[in-house]
């Protein structure tokens, strides 16, 4: 029952996460899209959003990106390099989001108060791989969860 329970906490985290990841690229994209609204006749440009950050979301960010583009028409790059360096080209405004394993830190969040904003968007684990070679003279490895 505990590991069902767990199983289902899981699942609801994953599905919640996956909606807020979509509401804030839609509150963003149709912020962009508002700003670049022009009631004349000359020609719009792609809405272009950037962002930068850790290597970990990478694969997701390209694959929201990917569909972003095909359904919407709205450009996502992201540039995997690395929570430190994503968050410095957040705050020096160089790119429009940044993705950072660990949360700011709280110092840090203080600092930019009113003008950041935190959203858990992709969870997952890393497994140590080990190569444990067979014990001699009788001793056992126990490996307990």
């Amino acid at each position: 029952m505990r590991r069902l329970t767990k199983a289902l906490s899981k699942t609801l985290m994953v599905v919640a996460t996956s909606l807020v990841v979509v509401a804030v690229i839609a509150v963003v994209a149709y912020n962009f899209i508002s700003a670049s609204h022009n009631t004349t006749t000359t020609p719009q440009t792609q809405v272009l959003i950037s962002g930068a950050g850790a290597s970990f979301l990478a694969p997701q960010m390209l694959e929201w990106a990917r569909v972003l583009t095909e359904t919407k028409g709205i450009r996502v790059e992201y540039q995997s390099v690395g929570s430190g360096a994503g968050r410095d080209m957040f705050f020096n405004k160089v790119v429009h989001f940044a993705g950072s394993d660990p949360p700011l830190s709280k110092e840090l969040y203080n600092k930019h108060k009113g003008e950041v904003m935190q959203i858990p968007v992709v969870v997952g684990s890393v497994v140590i791989i080990y190569n444990i070679p067979d014990p001699t003279g009788g001793n056992h490895v126990m490996l307990e969860w």
